[in-house]
């Protein structure tokens, strides 16, 4: 088992800043965001994704996926065809920063339900959209991982199910959030791990939350770890763990160290 840490950069110092405490900190990789303007930011992906990965071999971690960041929210499943569009090619020059980078999974969200949308539509329109992104990304031999969300779409393990085996492309799987389901109240998450399955989750993210929609520090939430644990075993799921927080600006090495030390307890490791 391989954890990384996921967060974003907002400049090339920041991120030189960073790595070396992340790696300090004894994460073994890191998952950055693709920003409008950040590092890497859209424009110059292609730079960017070739300078994150020099600076991520001096500190010793590696890239092994990214998020989408907020990009993909009002696009991915959008009444507009033409913001449709803007997704597939925003994935595309995703997918070819995470090769670049030596990464293997570019984690998007399917796109949020609009108020004035069916839910028919939103269904039809994100299909249609992942479809297209998986044979976007097809050439750059990467793998999306869709990530559950409070977004409003995609409410329980037997609907993600029948969206993925619909979308039919081994490109594209889930990108599985525990906490994310404790904090939506959309039920057990190793339920959730079970019912997917290994053939359907790519990568895990963990963070810790309650019911009523409050974040936590880990295992101080409502998620219950040796459940989620022994799911996870059970499916066989060896890949990486990535811890999904908030970094904050002051003594960030304390802290990485604190969630370092809670995943080594979670795991027994």
């Amino acid at each position: 088992m391989k954890f990384l840490f996921s967060t974003s950069f907002s400049s090339r110092d920041e991120a030189q800043r960073l790595l070396p405490l992340i790696a300090e900190s004894g994460f073994d990789g890191v998952e950055p965001t693709l920003l409008e303007e950040g590092f890497p930011a859209v424009r110059t992906y292609r730079e960017d994704a070739e300078s994150l990965r020099k600076l991520a071999e001096q500190a010793g971690v590696a890239l092994p996926s990214m998020r989408g960041g907020p990009l993909f929210w009002s696009r991915f499943g959008s009444s507009d065809p033409q913001l449709r569009e803007e997704a597939v090619s925003l994935a595309e020059k995703a997918a070819e920063a995470v090769r670049l980078m030596g990464g293997q999974v570019l984690l998007i969200v399917p796109g949020r339900w609009e108020p004035a949308q069916l839910y028919a539509e939103l269904y039809a329109n994100a299909l249609e959209t992942a479809r297209r992104v998986a044979g976007a990304v097809e050439e750059s031999g990467i793998t999306v991982g869709l990530e559950n969300v409070d977004n409003g779409f995609l409410l329980s393990p037997s609907e993600w199910r029948r969206f993925l085996d619909e979308t039919d492309h081994p490109r594209i799987r889930c990108y599985y959030d525990v906490g994310n389901t404790v904090y939506a109240g959309l039920g057990h998450p190793e339920q959730w791990i079970r019912e997917l399955g290994r053939e359907r989750i790519c990568r895990i993210h963990v963070k810790d939350a309650t019911r009523n929609r409050q974040l936590t520090a880990l295992c101080e939430g409502e998620v219950r770890w040796p459940a989620v644990t022994a799911a996870l075993e059970e499916i066989g799921y060896d890949g990486w763990i990535g811890a999904e927080l908030q970094l904050p600006a002051d003594d960030p090495l304390a802290f990485l160290r604190k969630i370092r030390r809670k995943l080594r307890d979670i795991w027994g490791l």
